[in-house]
């Protein structure tokens, strides 16, 4: 018992032992802590990993390495378990594209690794 109570504070034996039982969270003993999972997410992850490199390879083929926003959404993913507008805020989120906005909209602008 002791070892549910120095890992996760703020949450009852009983609720840790629930959200375990439903698969959201799970213990691993050589990490000593508790990680939140979502059952069933790779097809998921794997649809969002596909549409980045997709998004991103159309953006390197442009001439000038970006595009707007609006033209974006009008392209079609070739994985269609999420939406483009989804997979745009990933890209946003892990810093692989900047956003300027313009007249025109929303510039998606890819960042080049150092």
């Amino acid at each position: 018992k002791q070892w549910y109570q120095r890992r996760v504070r703020g949450l009852s034996d009983d609720s840790i032992r629930a959200l375990m039982n439903a698969g959201l969270l799970a213990y691993y003993p050589g990490r000593s802590n508790y990680e939140f999972s979502i059952p069933n997410s790779a097809s998921l992850v794997d649809g969002l990993n596909k549409g980045k490199t997709e998004i991103l390879r159309t953006l390197r083929m442009c001439s000038s390495k970006e595009i707007l926003e609006n033209d974006l959404l009008l392209m079609k993913l070739r994985c269609k378990n999420l939406g483009i507008k989804y997979v745009i805020y990933d890209l946003i989120g892990s810093q692989s594209v900047s956003v300027q906005i313009t007249g025109m909209g929303n510039l998606i602008k890819h960042k080049e690794k150092n």
